[in-house]
């Protein structure tokens, strides 16, 4: 991870998760809030091992979008991701390749919160079990 450094730039971010790192990056939504509402840790992920809860990060036309992931379904032959704002009431369906990595902590307060351990662990399963989606 780029110790102290945010990352602004979504092709480094890219490159960054593609090469196996995390990054920190500003949020600017409200679909994930109380969770997410600064600064979140974003580490590279494999679509083969999310599962229900875990918070997906991925292109929606020019925009990065966070949401949390619902199911994973087959459509026309294609898997494809179903995924929510903890906030919405509406789901939406995400691409494999429009992946970029998955949330894995969220700094509030001044302070990470890494999901992993912790504090951010216990947040983490208390936003995961109070979510209208899961």
């Amino acid at each position: 991870m780029i110790k102290n450094e945010t990352v602004r730039s979504l092709p480094l971010a890219k490159e960054i998760l593609k090469r196996g790192y995390c990054v920190r990056v500003p949020t600017l939504g409200r679909s994930m809030f109380p969770l997410i509402s600064n600064i979140v840790l974003i580490g590279p992920a494999i679509v083969k091992d999310i599962i229900a809860g875990d918070i997906v990060v991925y292109i929606s036309g020019e925009r990065v979008v966070a949401h949390r992931m619902v199911r994973k379904l087959i459509k026309n032959g294609k898997e494809i991701l179903l995924v929510k704002g903890d906030t919405w009431f509406e789901s939406s369906t995400v691409f494999p390749e429009d992946v970029i990595g998955k949330v894995i902590g969220v700094e509030k307060w001044g302070i990470e919160l890494n999901f992993k351990r912790g504090i951010g662990k216990i947040i983490d399963t208390i936003c995961r079990s109070t979510s209208p989606i899961i």
